[in-house]
């Protein structure tokens, strides 16, 4: 008799904005997965599960859906798959489009992807609407598109501190600029604002320059004048003292 083959994997869901919990339970079964969910403490509206594959190079997103309600603030979701899920290193749940935001994360397997990679690559995903709700993914092709965020930064040299800003804090978004990624860094009490709006702009998957906002009104020197620091105008109504440097 051939013996089956059978394997149970746990990871625990993660909060990355909000106040989550719950835990992703995955069994393999003579090449199939059984993907079971549950999570709590999650906010009104679609809450929509999403798997990543691939490394640093080259990924794929794969698309379970939304998760059912089951009672307040709790949700689940159950799928069946056609395939092991070996290839899939990160699970995620994001409020649906168009909010687009990364609620909670769970690590399957070891992967060089940062929080701030992921959540690129789930914002460039749910760029619009994702197929209709109720089509069972056995009778739908499968949505996976390459992960552009995923494709490594060249960093300049003596930037390790400026990069580690951007591998564990999620993105902010202060200025309506293309080509430049944001991270809200906060500041120690006493400073010279609570949090500095940290930037660096991207070309051609290099990094060559970096900018510093720190929120403040155009009539109000910061505490401390700052050398190079010029006022800009924000999104949302909002202001910053701003020095940029090439990299």
């Amino acid at each position: 008799m051939q013996k089956a083959s059978f394997a149970r994997q746990y990871a625990m869901l993660r909060p990355v904005s909000g106040a989550g919990s719950g835990f992703v339970r995955i069994e393999d079964f003579h090449g199939r997965s059984r993907l079971t969910l549950r999570a709590s403490c999650l906010p009104d509206g679609g809450v929509r599960a999403l798997l990543l594959s691939g490394d640093t190079q080259t990924g794929a997103v794969l698309d379970l859906g939304l998760l059912s309600p089951l009672s307040r603030g709790q949700a689940g979701l159950c799928r069946e798959l056609p395939a092991a899920l070996g290839g899939y290193h990160t699970l995620t749940l994001c409020e649906d489009w168009p909010g687009i935001t990364v609620l909670m994360t769970a690590a399957l397997q070891p992967s060089t992807c940062t929080l701030w990679q992921v959540q690129e690559s789930v914002r460039r995903y749910l760029s619009v609407p994702a197929r209709p709700e109720g089509t069972p993914l056995s009778e739908t092709p499968v949505r996976i598109l390459p992960m552009l965020g995923l494709q490594p930064l060249q960093w300049p040299e003596g930037t390790a501190e400026l990069r580690a800003y951007f591998d564990t804090l999620p993105p902010s978004a202060p200025f309506d600029e293309p080509g430049w990624r944001f991270v809200r860094v906060p500041l120690e009490s006493g400073g010279p604002a609570p949090f500095c709006e940290v930037g660096v702009r991207v070309h051609g998957r290099r990094v060559v320059e970096a900018a510093y906002a720190l929120p403040g009104q155009p009539d109000r020197p910061l505490p401390r004048p700052l050398e190079g620091y010029r006022w800009e105008s924000g999104r949302h109504g909002q202001g910053y003292w701003v020095l940029r440097q090439a990299l």
